[in-house]
């Protein structure tokens, strides 16, 4: 499995994904760390947890044609960079539980957007013969990542310095975008004729009709924030 990285082209590849999803677990639990510390509500530590998670059940559905319709390494890299600039973001409102919500809402975007990209990279780097053994590889990387990144985090939260714990995140980002930046080979932009474009929408009309249960939990979530909030304030 560890072979693949001998190709220094799927070595950056595998980079990226390490630095980007390292990134990821840190903001998770930071984020998580700061709501609950600054509310002490249940309710808002739970909205956090959502906000982690609904942007890629959700908006999933709509980024991830894109990354068979666009070029996927530029994908990658705006993903990174837009999630950077979230983080980034962060620092001036990291005293802020709305603000902090809303940003982490946005990141999840940017999540939702370059997973699939990368996903769908695997074939270009690896090709057909070593397919298996690169999703094994990126698969017990994510595992890995979910483990080091929250536990990382939480070692840094010791330092109360959340300034600079962004700034780590966002440096993260940052060369994760770098090292994908380098891949010229994957992603490559094609044309498509109008029955493609068809089968783009028709696979985001069936993706809604079959997750339902997705938006009517955004929507519940978002009544019982407004329920909250307004009944606080």
């Amino acid at each position: 499995m560890f072979s693949l990285l001998k190709n220094s082209f799927y070595l950056r590849f595998w980079l990226g994904q390490v630095i980007s999803q390292l990134g990821d677990g840190i903001t998770r639990i930071g984020i998580t760390y700061l709501v609950a510390t600054l509310s002490k509500d249940p309710l808002l530590i739970g909205l956090v947890i959502f906000a982690q998670l609904l942007p890629t059940a959700v908006f999933g559905i709509f980024l991830g044609p894109l990354a068979d319709q666009w070029n996927r390494r530029w994908l990658m890299v705006s993903a990174d960079l837009y999630r950077m600039a979230m983080v980034i973001a962060m620092i001036f409102f990291y005293d802020s539980v709305p603000a902090l919500i809303i940003l982490t809402a946005f990141h999840g975007i940017g999540t939702a957007l370059f997973d699939p990209a990368r996903t769908s990279s695997i074939p270009d780097l690896a090709g057909e013969s070593n397919l298996s053994e690169a999703i094994s590889l990126s698969q017990s990387t994510k595992a890995a990542m979910d483990i080091i990144g929250p536990s990382l985090g939480a070692l840094l939260l010791m330092s109360k310095q959340y300034s600079i714990i962004f700034l780590i995140d966002a440096a993260t980002f940052a060369g994760s975008a770098l090292l994908l930046f380098t891949l010229f080979s994957i992603g490559k932009v094609h044309a498509y004729s109008p029955e493609d474009k068809k089968t783009y929408l028709s696979f985001i009309t069936s993706g809604i009709k079959e997750s339902p249960a997705c938006l009517l939990c955004a929507f519940f979530s978002y009544c019982c924030f407004l329920s909250h909030w307004s009944s606080v304030y």
